[in-house]
């Protein structure tokens, strides 16, 4: 409980609290005498619980602001610098790139070689490329699974950023970053949200939106699949169930805190306490099991160092 006591310090925005107290009353009136085995498979009561808690149809999404998701990664990096102590770096990797935006910021900020890795290749990659020369690159590689498909480079930064929770072995993962790592160089891993997480099913930004917290874990597959049937969105679960390796925050912290390749030098939970209030006044319908802070913790933030 240390780290849910550390989290409940930061109180919500006055806005936030506003918008939970008009939702309090009718909550209360819906959810009266039900329980999770009651309202596992109820698919009538997760449509009035989304559209309740505004979920639904939504815009549909812009397509991505590259200048501006670069910014942004150019923040988190000096943000590893400027307050995590990460030394600057002349050489960076980055494991499950995505659109290479990491790659790109750091190449921006001077470095010397800059690498991106993912299991598919992303059309951005040529964008973030241009006027780049050789000193960025994006490889489709799988490094926990095929090690001699790695660059055969080591990195005075590797970094992995929103990946760990779709890794499907993440402690072979871990191994094999630790293992592009130079001397005197670090590993800087952020990432969010985890399966136990609010939203740790990654749905509550899609076209037709999720907006019930804990979803994901109080109703059934079969109620979630309706859902997104009806939506012309019957992959989504499918596509999910492939890609999260739902692994909790307690696993990932035995993980983190017990891997001896690196020098541990921070490992931070951070926490999604917007729903805070409804894991308190409506336990009864949240799976039995899992404890408050574990539904709370949205993802992690560590930093290793090779001495």
């Amino acid at each position: 409980m240390h780290f849910l006591k550390q989290a409940l310090e930061k109180k919500p925005l006055s806005a936030q609290l506003r918008e939970n107290a008009a939702l309090l009353l009718p909550l209360k009136k819906l959810l009266r005498g039900r329980d999770f085995q009651s309202i596992r498979g109820d698919y009538d009561l997760f449509r009035r619980l989304n559209e309740m808690m505004g979920g639904g149809a939504a815009e549909p999404a812009a397509a991505p602001d590259l200048g501006r998701i670069v910014d942004t990664a150019k923040g988190e990096l000096n943000f590893a610098i400027n307050v995590k102590k990460v030394k600057p770096f002349k050489t960076f990797c980055e494991v499950g790139c995505g659109l290479g935006a990491f790659p790109r910021a750091a190449f921006e900020m001077g470095c010397e070689l800059s690498h991106g890795l993912d299991l598919r290749p992303y059309p951005q990659w040529e964008d973030f490329r241009r006027d780049a020369n050789s000193r960025l690159e994006f490889f489709v590689r799988d490094i926990g699974e095929k090690k001699e498909e790695t660059p055969g480079l080591q990195y005075d930064l590797v970094t992995s950023f929103s990946a760990f929770e779709h890794f499907k072995n993440p402690p072979q993962m871990l191994a094999a970053m630790a293992a592009l790592v130079a001397e005197g160089g670090f590993l800087y891993a952020n990432f969010s949200p985890i399966f136990n997480a609010p939203f740790g099913y990654h749905t509550s930004d899609v076209r037709v939106a999720i907006r019930v917290p804990w979803h994901h874990l109080i109703f059934s597959r079969r109620v979630l699949r309706r859902y997104y049937d009806e939506h012309d969105m019957c992959n989504l679960i499918k596509s999910n169930d492939e890609w999260l390796n739902r692994w909790s925050a307690l696993d990932f912290m035995n993980m983190f805190a017990n891997f001896t390749g690196l020098r541990l030098m921070s490992l931070q939970p951070f926490w999604d306490l917007r729903f805070y209030w409804f894991a308190r006044l409506f336990p009864q319908i949240l799976p039995p099991g899992l404890g408050l802070e574990e539904l709370i913790i949205n993802g992690f933030r560590v930093i290793y160092r090779r001495d």
